[in-house]
This record gives structure tokens, C-alpha cells and sequence, in this order.
């Protein structure tokens, strides 16, 4: 598989490489250097990759300490962050010191949040070795913690100073979780390169290959996608083409909710898959997009055989719930829809009817 290097240019530019072996990206990595501090964070999921990290890092000269953390959304907390502050002291972690993060995307969240707080700002490197890290946690700046308000209220933008995706560090991810991280790359597709869309559906079972060739396409794509909105707009704050990050939320604001109401226990990717459904349902109901939409998208992600209905029957406690979103404003609920796949919007005009409808039917219809 040849390596892909994809620029992000936020507050300071970087490459996010995608490849097969971490072996290879790794002898093609800089940050590297004789007698710098570093602090290893893993799960024990990830530690096979990084001890292998490890070891590359300490023939090149680095003083490596590794940090095994819980795998889930329970490690985005602030008792870990502490811990992990403490970590760096004794790790004499000065400003020339590195955080490096192996893992999934709550390591690389928290990993990076630790980052751009310890010192007032460090760098770091993010290794993701699932779907989900690939495609969408490791990639764009944001780091951060959840809060009892809701997930991700505290952070901060804190690019990493590169990015490694090694596909061949998937093999041992179970199978739900994996198909669950790639429902990002699907949204990806859905709202700015159709291709995803096509080679997931071409890909069939194949998809499940962390050798495919089609895998690899859909990551590199996706990381693509992703990375021409930050370099547009790297803080979420809009710009004058009207280009806004807020667009890779695309069916965030209801799969939040459901995540939320699930205590953390529904997987993010099942969550956001329902989401977009939602979301593709509410963009017929308000007469935005024409009838067939959410049953594309339904099409769309039945390769991963995910979830695309939710069973929840209060739309009051889901309405509280996306109130939370961070997307609202003055309490007003904002929605990323879609005209058509590749024709995204922004809408904070909804009806309640136009609610109930979606609702309705994203909980009456699925696969």
C-alpha cells in the first residue's frame, strides 16, 4: 500500500499520513530526537502498537514514559486529566517534551487536551489505531474532556504535530467497533465526497479488510474531506465562503443526545448513524430535500450494518438533550442538513411538527 501524506495547515501546519505498517510511517516521522521527554499514552488494547512506538522512540533517543489509561468514554474526565498532569511531572516533561497518543479516540481526546494544557501548550502526536480515531478523533485539533452538562464542553484547539494512520493496527479491533467508526467516514461521503459513499457500497464485505485497498481509499478520503474544512475553518467560527467546520457535525446534534441519554453506553458511531438519518429526515420534513433522502441514507450505511432507528419514545427529553449541543445558540436548536448528498446547510429554523415527524419516523423505519 503506498502512504498517503495529507497537509492540515491550523495554527501550525502537519501531515497526517495513512499507510499499512506503523513500522513504515514511523521511519518517515521527525519528532524523533535524542534526549527529548516523552509521555506515552495507551490502553491496553493499544499496547502491542505501542510498544512498538515505545521502542522506535527510544533507539532514536528519547526518554519514553508509557501511561496505560482506561479505554472508553470514562477516561475523558478530569480525575484522569489530573493524573495525567502528574504524569508529565514526573516525566520532567519540559516545553521541548512530547505527548504521544496511541489509541482510540478518547485517548487521543484527552491525550491532546493534557498536551495543549501542560506547560501551557506541548506537542504531540496522535496514533489512532481505530476506525473511528482515523477518520475523525485524531484528525483536526480539537482535544478535550466531558463534563457532566454533556460531551466535549472542555477543551481546547490544539493541533498535534502529525498524525499516523497504520490500517494494519485494526486487525484486533472487534468488528462492531470498527463498522461504528467508519459510519464517520460514511458522513464524510454524504456530505462532501460521494466516492465514500460508492466504495463502501463496491466494497461489500470487503470493507471488514483492514488489507483492502478499498479501506484504504475511504480513509485517506474521508481524512481528506476533513482536513479541507479545517483548513478553512479551523476554530469553527465560519468564513466568508461560507465554509464552516460545523458541517462535519453532520447528524451530531441528535446522536449526542443519544449517546447522553444512553449514559455513554451507545457506541458514537451507532449514535451518529441514527443522527443522520434523523438529520436526512428532518430535511424532507422541512421541505428542504426531496423524498428519499434518509432511505439513501439507510442504503448507504447498511454495509456496516449499523443501526439507523433509535428506540427512544420522550421527544421533550431528547429536544433538553440537543439543547446541550454545542451548536445551539441562545438555546435555539441548529441543525447540519442536507439538501442532497454533497449540499449541506445550516438551519436553525424548525418547526416542532417537522421534529415530530423525523422522530417518528427515524424510530418507526430502520434496518
Amino acid at each position: 500500500m503506498k502512504t498517503a501524506d495529507i497537509r492540515i495547515c491550523a495554527e501550525h501546519a502537519y501531515s497526517v499520513k495513512v499507510g499499512h505498517h506503523i513500522a513504515d510511517l514511523l521511519s518517515a516521522s521527525s519528532w524523533a530526537t535524542p534526549n527529548r521527554n516523552a509521555l506515552l499514552l495507551c490502553t491496553q488494547d493499544s499496547r502491542l502498537v505501542a510498544n512498538e512506538v515505545r521502542d522506535f522512540a527510544s533507539a532514536a533517543g528519547m526518554n519514553v514514559t508509557v501511561v496505560e489509561v482506561p479505554r472508553g468514554e470514562e477516561t475523558k474526565s478530569l480525575s484522569t486529566v489530573q493524573n495525567l498532569w502528574d504524569s508529565c511531572a514526573q516525566a520532567s516533561l519540559d516545553r521541548a517534551g512530547l505527548i504521544i497518543a496511541v489509541g482510540g479516540g478518547t485517548v487521543t481526546d484527552v491525550a491532546g487536551f493534557v498536551a495543549a494544557t501542560w506547560m501551557r501548550g506541548v506537542d504531540w502526536v496522535a496514533i489512532p489505531t481505530t476506525t473511528a480515531g482515523m477518520v475523525d478523533a485524531a484528525i483536526g485539533g480539537k482535544t478535550g474532556i466531558n463534563a457532566a452538562g454533556g460531551k466535549n464542553l472542555v477543551g481546547a484547539f490544539h493541533s498535534p504535530v502529525e498524525v499516523l494512520c497504520a490500517t494494519s493496527t485494526l486487525r484486533t479491533l472487534p468488528r462492531a467497533d470498527y463498522a461504528a467508526g467508519l459510519v464517520e467516514a460514511v458522513k464524510c461521503g454524504l456530505i462532501a465526497d460521494t466516492t465514500i459513499v460508492q466504495v463502501c457500497s463496491d466494497a461489500g464485505a470487503d470493507i471488514f479488510d483492514c488489507d483492502s485497498p478499498a479501506l484504504a481509499e475511504i480513509v485517506t478520503r474521508a481524512i481528506e474531506v476533513k482536513a479541507n474544512v479545517v483548513n478553512s475553518d479551523f476554530k469553527e467560527q465560519g468564513t466568508s465562503t461560507g465554509v464552516s467546520r460545523e458541517i462535519l457535525n453532520y447528524g451530531h446534534t441528535f446522536g449526542h443526545a443519544l449517546e447522553a441519554e444512553s449514559g455513554y453506553l451507545m457506541r458514537h458511531g451507532d449514535a451518529v448513524a441514527i443522527g443522520m438519518v434523523f438529520a436526512a429526515e428532518l430535511s424532507e420534513a422541512l421541505g428542504h430535500a426531496p423524498a428519499g433522502l434518509a432511505e439513501s441514507h439507510r442504503t448507504a450505511l447498511a454495509v456496516l450494518h449499523v443501526p439507523t432507528s433509535h428506540r427512544q419514545d420522550n421527544l421533550d427529553e431528547m429536544v433538553a438533550l440537543m439543547r446541550r449541543d454545542k451548536k445551539a445558540r441562545a438555546g435555539v436548536l441548529r441543525f447540519v442538513l442536507l439538501r442532497a448528498a454533497g449540499d449541506v446547510f445550516m438551519c436553525d429554523t424548525v418547526e416542532r411538527s417537522s421534529l415530530d415527524q423525523a422522530f417518528q419516523r427515524t424510530r418507526e423505519t430502520g434496518v
